[in-house]
């Protein structure tokens, strides 16, 4: 069982470097934001889409630490059988990963655009199910 909890973690860790990228490479706005945003009437204007930038580099920064520390605390305490840090890196999980899915899921609501909810409602789900399973083994 702990085995499929790594690999678990280890798809958790994935999915953060992807959000990571996508937030860190992709266009600012992200295209589900520049379609709220001008559903406002909101031109996005240069100093705008700067703290949009800022923001964004922000959270790929963000994404890309709780990555390497998800991968880290695997391969080591995790995968040597230490219950207390899959607990602490399940609980760290949900306190990142459900506010993420649930504002995301509001703004997808709200403006009626297509939003990555699903992906942090299914990087938490699994964060959940890594840690269940690390301590059932």
């Amino acid at each position: 069982m702990l085995t499929v909890a790594v690999i678990c973690y280890f798809a958790v860790a994935i999915g953060l470097l992807l959000m990571a990228a996508k937030f860190g490479l992709g266009p600012v706005p992200a295209s589900h934001h520049a379609a709220a945003i001008h559903q406002d009437g909101v031109t996005v204007t240069p100093k705008l889409e700067m703290v949009l930038r800022g923001v964004y580099q922000a959270l790929a920064g963000a994404y890309l630490a709780l990555a390497i520390v998800v991968a880290y605390l695997t391969l080591y305490p995790i995968w040597a059988g230490d219950k207390g840090i899959a607990v602490m890196v399940g609980v760290a999980g949900v306190a990142a990963g459900l506010p993420a899915a649930l504002q995301s899921r509001k703004v997808a609501v709200a403006a009626s655009v297509s939003t990555p909810w699903q992906v942090a409602a299914g990087l938490t789900g699994l964060v959940v199910l890594a840690t269940v399973l690390a301590l059932l083994a």
